[in-house]
């Protein structure tokens, strides 16, 4: 069975820009604040999976059930990486999200005035980190739960599964399989306890690098549209906005465009209000992001943008 490590991907994030101002504006902020983030929760991802005790994991892997290793693994997280998951996006996206409305202030064709002590302004962007650290929470609970079942049936000595299930902390569902199966191909090579060992760290952290790198690609994204709907909702309130403009779904034209995303602003022609979502495949959604490492924006105008799609 193949063994050898996956090989780095190394694909810009957007090779063809849009000519839209208000896309440009999102993706050079967004872009600025991604390897804080990124390196960040690599750190904070990297941690959590460090401070779960091998040994209780060994001891449950020997003579407990399988509930008490998901518990040691759930409460792990709740006590060490959740909350340095909450700091680190509290220290990172609401200033990505101020930014982000200001930079649109400035880019706007219609004169905006951005008050940042709005009261609403700022309870809306605490309440925004705070439902990104659940997403991810909840993502992070549903890959221990669905790899602990198949890592039972790996056959690999109890030494080596504890390192493997460890490692499912801060990865999605389909990481944790994929570290099951690579964890599974080097007992069923023979490779020697040590190397498995040195092996599987360097998996586990591969993987998390490519956990954090969508991690923070799809939140400065998502916090620089945040923003931006901040201003236009404020703006309107100022009497700076009105109903002529609408807004209007812009997409990244190169050859990484995939279907969900293409589709949006034909399923949008007129654009939408302030306060209504857009039309998407998977649903009505506010601004972008779509789906992880989405690279969508919204343009404000009272005529829909040209876009080749």
């Amino acid at each position: 069975m193949m063994t050898a490590c996956w090989p780095v991907r190394k694909a810009r994030f957007v090779a063809t820009p849009s000519p839209e101002p208000f896309w440009r504006t999102l993706h050079r902020l967004a872009d600025a604040a991604y390897p804080d983030l990124r390196d960040g929760l690599v750190t904070v991802l990297t941690q959590a999976g460090l401070d779960v005790p091998l040994d209780a994991l060994t001891q449950y892997l020997t003579s407990g059930p399988p509930g008490l290793v998901i518990t040691t693994l759930e409460d792990s997280w709740r006590a060490g990486g959740l909350p340095a998951l909450q700091r680190l996006f509290a220290e990172q996206l609401p200033a990505l999200v101020i930014a982000s409305a200001e930079a649109t202030a400035a880019t706007a064709q219609v004169v905006l005035a951005f008050e940042v002590a709005d009261p609403a302004l700022l309870l809306a962007v605490d309440a925004y980190g705070a439902e990104r650290v659940v997403a991810i929470s909840t993502t992070t609970r549903e890959a221990i739960r669905a790899a602990i079942t198949t890592v039972f049936e790996t056959g690999q000595n109890v030494g080596q599964l504890a390192r493997t299930i460890r490692g499912f902390v801060g990865l999605t569902p389909r990481q944790a399989a994929s570290l099951v199966r690579y964890s599974a191909g080097l007992a069923a090579d023979g490779v020697s306890p040590t190397r498995a060992e040195t092996l599987l760290a360097r998996q586990t952290q591969r993987l998390i690098r490519r956990r954090a790198e969508t991690i923070a690609r799809t939140e400065t994204i998502d916090a620089a549209s945040a923003g931006q709907h901040l201003l236009w909702q404020q703006a309107r309130t100022q009497g700076f906005v009105g109903p002529e403009l609408r807004r209007y779904w812009v997409i990244t034209p190169d050859d990484r465009l995939c279907p969900l995303c293409r589709a949006v602003p034909g399923l949008n022609p007129d654009g939408v209000g302030l306060d209504e979502t857009f039309q998407t495949p998977l649903g009505g959604v506010l601004h972008p992001t779509l789906h992880p490492q989405c690279r969508c924006a919204v343009v404000l105008s009272s005529t829909r943008p040209e876009q080749d799609i």
